[in-house]
C-alpha cells in the first residue's frame, strides 16, 4: 500500500439543521488520483473546502504529509503543498494569462500585491509563469487578457495558477464544468499527464473523464461515504448505481 499522504478522519460539518458532512473518513495516497462523485447536494465542494482551510471543521482532524492540517488557515496549508482550484474560473480578467499566473507566483513566494511589478519586466516572475503555461498549453497566449480567452483555456490557467505554488497536492472542483467536449478531452489528457508528477483529489460530474483518470473513487452521497474503491469496484456496485451513477452506467 502507498503512502497516505493526505488523511481526513471523522469530518464533519453542519450549516444550521443541514449536515454537509457527516464523520467523513478519506486517504487519499501519494503518486495517485482520487475522484469524489456523488449527486449534487452531497457535500462534495464542502469537504474539499474543509481539506483546504477555507471551512474550518465542526469536528475531526485532517492531516498532509504527516503534518496535522486541522487548525491551520487556508495559505498556511498551500504553503505546505495543499493546494486547491475551484468550481467557479478564479482568474483576473482585465490582466493577461502570464501576469495571472505571475501574481500566483509572487503569492506563493510570499510578497505583497501591493508591491507587484508587471510580469513583463521582472524575470523572476515571467519566467516561472511561462513555465508554467507551457505546462497546461497556453505559452502562445501568454500575454493574451484573460477576458478573451474561451472558457475552457480559462479552466486551463487556472490549473497553471495552482502549479505556480509549487504544490504537492492538487484539490480540483469540478475543472471541467461548463466545457465541451473538445475542452474537456483536452483537459483529460493534461490530467492524465499531471497525475505522473502530482497527487490529484479531483471533484468532477463527468463520469467519462472520471473513469478515465481515477485510481481510486470515493462515492458521497448526502454528506456521507457510501464507497471508497477502485474505478471497477464503484462502476459496478449496485447501491452506487441505484444512487448515483444510474443503471446505464458504464454501457
Amino acid at each position: 500500500m502507498a503512502d497516505v499522504l493526505l488523511s481526513a478522519q471523522k469530518v464533519s460539518k453542519r450549516f444550521g439543521g443541514i449536515v454537509a458532512s457527516d464523520v467523513i473518513d478519506l486517504d487519499v495516497e501519494a503518486g495517485t488520483l482520487h475522484a469524489i462523485i456523488g449527486p449534487n447536494g452531497a457535500g462534495k465542494t464542502t469537504l474539499v473546502a474543509q481539506l483546504s482551510g477555507e471551512l474550518r471543521l465542526d469536528s475531526g482532524e485532517i492531516s498532509f504529509a504527516g503534518r496535522d492540517m486541522t487548525r491551520l488557515a487556508m495559505h498556511e496549508r498551500a504553503q505546505a503543498g495543499l493546494v486547491r482550484s475551484f468550481q467557479i474560473t478564479s482568474v483576473v480578467p482585465q490582466l493577461t494569462a502570464c501576469e495571472n499566473v505571475a501574481l500566483a507566483v509572487q503569492a506563493h513566494d510570499g510578497h505583497s500585491f501591493r508591491c507587484w511589478k508587471p510580469a513583463r519586466s521582472d524575470a523572476s516572475l515571467r519566467d516561472p509563469a511561462l513555465a508554467c503555461l507551457n505546462e497546461v498549453g497556453l505559452a502562445a497566449k501568454a500575454d493574451r487578457l484573460v477576458g478573451s480567452l474561451a472558457h475552457g483555456e480559462k479552466r486551463a490557467l487556472e490549473i497553471a495558477m495552482v502549479l505556480a505554488t509549487r504544490p504537492k497536492m492538487l484539490l480540483l472542483d469540478e475543472p471541467m464544468a461548463g466545457m465541451g467536449p473538445e475542452d474537456s478531452a483536452r483537459l483529460v489528457a493534461l490530467l492524465a499527464k499531471l497525475k505522473q508528477r502530482f497527487t490529484i483529489l479531483l471533484i468532477e460530474h463527468d463520469m467519462d473523464a472520471v473513469f478515465a483518470l481515477a485510481d481510486r473513487i470515493t462515492v458521497l452521497v448526502y454528506g456521507r461515504v457510501m464507497l471508497t474503491g477502485s474505478p471497477g469496484d464503484v462502476r459496478t456496485d449496485p447501491k452506487v448505481r441505484e444512487a448515483y451513477l444510474g443503471e446505464g452506467a458504464g454501457s
